[in-house]
């Protein structure tokens, strides 16, 4: 959160808990321990918080570890493509014997960006669907 959005959470808070102080001192602290979550999430966290019925005022460590279990789940359009099937991910046996993974040129690939990019034109599947390399 920027300066802003932490000024606005904590008087946000404030209409619950009239202690939380809207301090230069205090907004620097949320906003350095909060900088990586966004808003919204925080937000959540807080109401989140609220519902769970503590008496006490919400401390920076309560909202983030509320926000860290707060999560999007990732959709992920898989495309065609004859050579992985869609994973991404290709099994590969070399001709010594040596088995190895890596990614598929197609787009499903990009959800793999650590692994190494698999581009050859002479290759074939065998029965267990990994790619034999000639």
């Amino acid at each position: 959160m920027n300066h802003a959005e932490t000024t606005n959470f904590l008087e946000e808070m404030q209409g619950c808990f009239p202690r939380i102080s809207v301090r230069d001192v205090t907004i620097e602290t949320w906003k350095e321990i909060l900088d990586n979550v966004p808003y919204d999430t925080c937000h959540k966290a807080y109401i989140k918080y609220l519902k769970s019925g503590e008496s006490r005022e919400p401390k920076p460590g309560d909202i983030l570890s509320i926000a860290r279990t707060l999560h999007k789940p990732i959709t992920v359009e898989r495309q065609d493509c004859e050579l992985c099937g869609g994973r991404g991910l290709l099994f590969i046996l070399e001709q010594d014997g040596h088995e190895c993974v890596a990614r598929c040129s197609c787009s499903n690939g990009n959800l793999y960006p650590h692994f190494p990019v698999f581009k050859s034109d002479f290759y074939r599947k065998n029965e267990l669907g990994r790619i034999e390399v000639a």
